[in-house]
């Protein structure tokens, strides 16, 4: 995922433009591929966690985070960004990536106290 943003960055103007001939709607997709090409690591880790706790058999954490975090989180950090930041349509991605990394936190945390009981903490191997 880290390797692959350089290429997200360079490339994503050439990407929209096989969508659109639009300069207005190339810059705003350029500038999504860039704010979300940032947190692509978090989106893996996030996924991660998820497969650790279904493998725990404890799948509704997966939904009730995904729910706080796509459903309120993303609309409350847009609003945050747009209204009260001001930004422009900047503040959609920027709300989105703050939910996306929030929401991993909130995961990690969930899946720290789940396997604390079930499999006796997560260790980390050297």
């Amino acid at each position: 995922m880290v390797a692959a943003y350089p290429i997200i960055w360079c490339l994503s103007s050439y990407a929209m433009m096989f969508f659109t001939k639009s300069q207005a709607v190339i810059e705003v997709g350029v500038s999504y591929l860039r704010v979300d090409g940032l947190v692509l690591p978090v989106y893996a880790f996030l996924f991660s966690i998820n497969s650790l706790l279904q493998g725990l058999k404890r799948p509704a954490g997966i939904f009730w985070i995904g729910f706080a975090r796509q459903g309120i989180g993303t609309a409350f950090f847009i609003w945050v960004f747009i209204s009260v930041l001001r930004f422009d349509y900047w503040g959609a991605w920027c709300g989105a990536a703050v939910s996306v990394i929030l929401g991993s936190l909130l995961s990690l945390a969930v899946a720290c106290k789940v396997s604390k009981s079930e499999i006796d903490g997560l260790k980390i191997i050297n």
